[in-house]
């Protein structure tokens, strides 16, 4: 164990549950390596999490798996909290800190760990339910009107995916005819807080017919003939800062398209999360249907990139790295 500034005697524990979220942490980590305080990260075997907590260089131990039915997230959940428990009653901890994890803020209420929460998806109902009452500090964008019981609330300008972009990692991934490139990731369909029609097959063939090229971030084995689709990790901001267009069903990927200045698209089959209202209406995302995706199309390609400000927005990472010192007594 290592000890941070003043003497005081620091251990955070970061859980990291899905592969968006090693970006943010990476920026995070980085800020408690710059201060001497130690740390250990944890994650679930789901998607791409392992491999790019390997490409951002992030030492990890691996509890439990992602469940995509009802009855397989309350038993893998069930079972990683029995796992987890096992582990930081041999960590001791003094802080735990993740973003939307279910299983963190359960075996942190237990031992009487405190504990930071990163939320920015008020609709993640479940999650949200299993969460916010037990745990002692939520971090929101200030966008995200959030009313809280217990916890305190502590609220940045911007969005989580400010980290994001600024975590450095190399990657050998090349796009051919960059200028011709639109970049399409399908909505999240197995996640609890999402039921709705996926459009994207109808988008991809489309803007195969329009001749362009397509490079299409699955969320699962899925392929689409004519689209490329990377069959290895990579860098999601080092990927969206070479490419001409980004459109997506989802969100992390959208934001962080949208502050690097690339023209972004969303086309999120559910209610718009406040964060994406938010950049939807600072005009760095536009939301549209499959035909007005389509329609725009050439504007949105002849507009290239704009030159986004970070400084305009704050980093959350600062926010949690300045509430782990206060906790910390720093």
């Amino acid at each position: 164990m290592l000890y941070g500034c003043m003497g005081v005697c620091m251990d955070v524990w970061i859980d990291i549950t899905n592969a968006p979220h090693v970006p943010f942490f990476k920026v995070l980590i980085e800020k408690l390596e710059k201060r001497s305080i130690d740390y250990s990260v944890t994650s679930r075997k789901h998607k791409f999490i392992a491999e790019l907590l390997e490409l951002y260089d992030i030492d990890y131990v691996e509890f439990g798996r992602y469940g995509k039915t009802l009855y397989e997230k309350l038993y893998e959940s069930t079972k990683r909290i029995e796992e987890l428990a096992k582990y930081v009653h041999r960590l001791k901890p003094d802080i735990g800190v993740a973003k939307h994890s279910v299983e963190l803020p359960r075996v942190c209420f237990g031992f009487k760990i405190k504990s930071i929460f990163v939320l920015d998806n008020e609709y993640a109902e479940a999650q949200n339910k299993l969460t916010l009452p037990i745990v002692d500090t939520v971090v929101v964008p200030e966008c995200l009107k959030l009313k809280l019981n217990h916890a305190e609330l502590i609220k940045f300008k911007g969005v989580c995916e400010v980290a994001n972009v600024k975590a450095k990692a190399e990657d050998d991934f090349e796009v051919e005819k960059p200028e011709k490139t639109v970049l399409v990731r399908p909505p999240p369909r197995y996640a609890s807080y999402l039921d709705k029609k996926d459009d994207t097959k109808i988008i991809v063939r489309k803007l195969l017919d329009m001749g362009l090229n397509v490079i299409y971030i699955a969320r699962d084995n899925e392929r689409i003939d004519g689209a490329v689709t990377p069959d290895r990790v990579f860098s999601s901001v080092n990927l969206l800062s070479k490419i001409r267009v980004m459109i997506g069903g989802g969100g992390t990927m959208n934001r962080e398209s949208a502050l690097l200045g690339t023209p972004t698209v969303s086309f999120y089959p559910g209610k718009k999360l406040a964060v994406d209202r938010y950049l939807i209406k600072l005009g760095l995302i536009e939301s549209a249907d499959v035909d007005k995706v389509i329609e725009n199309l050439p504007k949105y390609i002849k507009r290239g990139r704009k030159k986004i400000d970070l400084k305009a927005f704050e980093d959350p990472t600062d926010k949690i790295l300045e509430k782990i010192l206060e906790i910390s007594r720093c």
